[in-house]
C-alpha cells in the first residue's frame, strides 16, 4: 500500500481542484501558495505535477510570479526546474538556462531527465554555460550510469579536445578525470579494454 497523503497534502490538493471557483489565475495561485505554507514536500510535489508553467498571455505575469514566489521560499531543486519553465515560457531563456544550470549541479538526477532540453537550450547560448552544462552532463553519467563506459570515456575526451586551448577549463575537466580514474581502481567504473595489435613474429 502507498503511503496516506498528508493533512498538508490534502490542503494543497484541494487549492489545485478549487481552479474553477476561483475568481481569477492570480486568487487560485495565491491560495495554492497560501496552502504550501509549511513546506510539506508531498503538497509542494502536487505543484510542481498539477500547476501549469504556461498559460494564456493574460495569465504569464500570475503564473511566473508564482513559480518565482515559490521557488524562492521552497528552495529546492525540482522547484528551480519548474521555475525555469515559467521563465522559458515567458521569454527568458537566459534566465531559465541559470536556473536548469543550478538546479543540475545541485541534483545529478534532475541534470539526466532533463537533458534533451537543457542540451538545446545550451547549445544555443554557448560559451560558459555551456560548459558548465556539459560538465554536469557528464558527473551525472558518472553518478547514476558509471556502466556506461564507452559513452564517459569518448565524451570526456571530446571535451579535453574541445577545451584543450583553455587551461582555466581544463583544469575543471581534470577534476572529472581523476574521478573516473578513482572509479576505474574501485572497479565502480569498468576498466577500458586495451586492443594492441598483434605482434609481428620475429625474423628467424
Amino acid at each position: 500500500m502507498g503511503r496516506r497523503e498528508t493533512a498538508a497534502a490534502k490542503r494543497v490538493r484541494a487549492a489545485i481542484e478549487a481552479r474553477t471557483t476561483a475568481a481569477s489565475t492570480t486568487a487560485w495561485l495565491d491560495a495554492i501558495a497560501a496552502a504550501c505554507a509549511d513546506g510539506d514536500t508531498s503538497g509542494l510535489a502536487l505543484v510542481a505535477a498539477e500547476v501549469p508553467t504556461e498559460a494564456d498571455a493574460d495569465d504569464t505575469a500570475a503564473i511566473l510570479q508564482f513559480w518565482r514566489a515559490l521557488a524562492a521560499v521552497h528552495d529546492a531543486p525540482w522547484l528551480r526546474v519548474r521555475r525555469a519553465e515559467a521563465e522559458q515560457a515567458a521569454g527568458d531563456p537566459r534566465v531559465a538556462l541559470d536556473l536548469y544550470l543550478s538546479a543540475c549541479e545541485a541534483s545529478s538526477e534532475l541534470a539526466l531527465d532533463e537533458a534533451d532540453r537543457i542540451t538545446s537550450l545550451a547549445d544555443s547560448v554557448g560559451g560558459e554555460p555551456l560548459f558548465r552544462w556539459q560538465v554536469a552532463l557528464l558527473a551525472a553519467y558518472l553518478d547514476h550510469i558509471p556502466d556506461d563506459e564507452d559513452w564517459v570515456r569518448e565524451r570526456y575526451s571530446e571535451l579535453l579536445d574541445g577545451y584543450r586551448d583553455q587551461p582555466e577549463r581544463l583544469t575543471r575537466l581534470y577534476e572529472l578525470g581523476a574521478r573516473i580514474r578513482a572509479m576505474e581502481a574501485t572497479g565502480e567504473l569498468p576498466q577500458a579494454m586495451v586492443v594492441r595489435p598483434a605482434r609481428r613474429p620475429r625474423d628467424e
